[in-house]
């Protein structure tokens, strides 16, 4: 239930420490990283309410039917950081990964 703005920079700081890097410099790369996804969050959440407005005058007064909005990679990032269960998706990730490499599954 923290977000994504404290799982994810948690996660690369683990990284980080496994890859050998300095603490510090595992630290602070994380914490940069958090700073991001929380203002990417700002943003998005900044775009989606003065951009709503805009879009369904569009679609009403044009008849247009534009479902999606496109916000990149790094809102869309930071929104799937933020679902409740994307903890769960890392590890599970990880253990993919390695049962493929043990079943040779992929090349390396």
């Amino acid at each position: 239930d923290l977000g994504a703005a404290v799982f994810v920079p948690f996660l690369m700081l683990i990284v980080g420490l496994a890859m050998k890097m300095k603490f510090r410099d595992a630290f602070t790369s994380a914490l940069t990283l958090g700073i991001a996804f929380t203002g990417m969050g700002i943003l998005v959440n900044f775009i989606m309410t003065s951009m709503g407005s805009a879009a369904n005058d569009l679609t009403t007064h044009t008849g247009l039917s534009l479902p999606a909005v496109d916000i990149g990679w790094p809102g869309a990032a930071a929104i799937s950081w933020a679902w409740p269960y994307a903890f769960l998706v890392f590890p599970l990730q990880l253990a993919i990964n390695f049962i493929m490499l043990i079943t040779k599954q992929t090349k390396t």
